[in-house]
């Protein structure tokens, strides 16, 4: 199976990012690759009354912001691990993150998605990473802890 040129991953902003990014160091094929890696922030939507109030978190004037310091995470815990290649840092917002990071790997027509599970019982346990290899527009790599 080849992986393809196109590489996306999905990150989160949690304490184990770097340990779980660190083990692709030995990934061979990723060092020529374009590499993705993108966070989905799930933002929500709360109506009050009869719909005639709705409150969206966060708000569009603070999401640029929010992306920028994201995105400076990202590079802090990505940055050791891939030194060769074209790298991309992406920050995303919807509500379903899960979905939205799909039509980003389309979008990009991305050749692999690697995603890291949550739990170390079971094989798919986390809903991210169950969803995304049921969805995604290519081969799914899901990494346990």
């Amino acid at each position: 199976m080849g992986f393809g040129n196109r590489v996306v991953i999905a990150v989160s902003l949690e304490e184990t990012t770097h340990a779980h990014l660190a083990t692709l160091r030995d990934l061979k094929f990723l060092n020529e690759a374009e590499v993705h890696f993108v966070h989905v922030f799930q933002t929500t939507n709360m109506g009050y009354g009869l719909g005639e109030y709705a409150l969206v978190y966060p708000p569009e004037p603070d999401r640029k912001a929010l992306e920028k310091s994201l995105i400076e995470a990202l590079k802090k815990s990505c940055c050791d691990c891939f030194p060769k290649g074209k790298v991309v840092y992406k920050c995303l917002f919807d509500q379903s993150p899960k979905e939205e990071f799909c039509l980003y790997a389309k979008e990009v027509e991305a050749d692999t998605i690697i995603v890291f599970t949550r739990e170390k019982r079971g094989f798919f346990e986390s809903s991210f990473a169950q969803f995304v290899s049921r969805h995604s527009p290519c081969h799914t790599l899901i990494l346990k802890p």
